[in-house]
């Protein structure tokens, strides 16, 4: 088997949906295989992908695994040389799972990892690469302000980039994104393709994130056991929308602690800052929920959105840097004779 998909559904029926058929209709050349992993979803989805996908590998989960988990599941089972862990919600246009496999097929033997530029519906790019992780309290600070009142929105973007996107491309990729094939260090977890070689020695997705971060302590392993990276924007797909995170609160708050857990591994020097932040920032949205509240007609949407950040004060609070794990929650990719010796 050349490749492996492996997807993970969540309650996003229609587009899984969109999301396969593009799967089957752009994947031409090579034999492929398909997993999707159902988080107990009640919207239909797993039903629609039997009828419709007859040929999908199905696994049901009685819960919801989570994107790290659900996806492990299916890589366990996964055959392909090439494996792809792609989002549920994203159309794959012009062959692109086979152009990323010729592009690994070519490249340096030290090179595991490959990536595509993300696209947005409106056709503005997304974020897709980072030359290189970079930290700084600053931007870092800048960055979670925006995580609880998006000022990112408003800013004029393609002047940003018109302009002064090679200064402030030092900062974030956004700004000046690559033009072509490149070694990068970090890629968007909406579709990344490996190696099989490659997660052998990394293991695969770490459990204990539930949603987010997942990709970047992945890729992080896998560059740590000496594996590039590449990241092609002449590849692209189409991301048609966060479905999974904007109907399960869960996953809004799964968010927090995965950024907790990922910094305690990686930063533990900013795990304070990060809490010290988020309590700050909490604060502060609260007693303007509570201020707008006096003038609105609509507070039960307030109220809800109140007790979502009372429940993310709470994981920030509760949260215990040294219950983080190093590795005990980190499956192992099986070699080929291990499977069959397994059965």
């Amino acid at each position: 088997m050349e490749l492996s998909i492996t997807i993970a559904s969540y309650n996003t029926c229609d587009v899984t949906g969109d999301t396969l058929a593009s799967v089957f209709a752009q994947t031409t050349g090579m034999e492929f295989e398909v997993f999707v992993v159902d988080n107990a979803s009640t919207d239909g989805s797993a039903e629609m992908i039997e009828s419709r996908f007859p040929s999908v590998r199905l696994i049901r989960s009685d819960r919801n695994l989570g994107f790290a988990a659900a996806h492990n599941l299916a890589l366990a089972r996964a055959k392909g040389k090439y494996l792809l862990v792609l989002n549920s919600d994203v159309l794959f246009p012009d062959n692109a799972a086979k152009r990323m496999v010729d592009d690994l097929r070519v490249a340096h033997e030290s090179i595991g990892v490959i990536g595509p530029q993300i696209l947005n519906r409106d056709g503005s790019l997304a974020p897709s690469s980072r030359r290189r992780i970079f930290y700084s309290r600053t931007v870092f600070g800048l960055s979670m302000i925006n995580q609880f009142f998006p000022f990112g929105r408003l800013l004029p973007m393609e002047s940003m980039r018109r302009y002064f996107g090679r200064l402030l491309g030092r900062v974030h990729d956004n700004f000046n994104p690559p033009a072509m094939l490149q070694e990068v260090e970090w890629l968007d977890g909406m579709c990344v393709m490996f190696k099989r070689e490659a997660l052998h020695g990394s293991g695969l997705f770490d459990e204990q994130f539930f949603f987010d971060y997942e990709i970047g302590d992945l890729l992080i392993r896998v560059r740590a056991c000496g594996w590039g990276i590449l990241f092609d924007p002449t590849i692209k797909i189409v991301h048609l929308g966060g479905s999974s995170r904007k109907k399960a609160p869960q996953i809004q708050l799964s968010n927090q602690r995965s950024q907790l857990i990922y910094y305690s591994k990686h930063k533990p020097e900013y795990v304070a800052f990060i809490r010290s932040m988020v309590r700050t920032l909490i604060d502060l949205k609260l007693r303007l929920l509570k201020l707008e509240g006096m003038f609105s007609a609509n507070r039960n949407v307030l109220r809800e959105r109140a007790q979502i950040l009372e429940k993310k004060r709470k994981v920030n609070l509760d949260f215990e840097p040294r219950s983080v794990s190093e590795n005990t929650r980190i499956p192992r990719l099986l070699r080929a004779g291990e499977d069959r010796i397994r059965g």
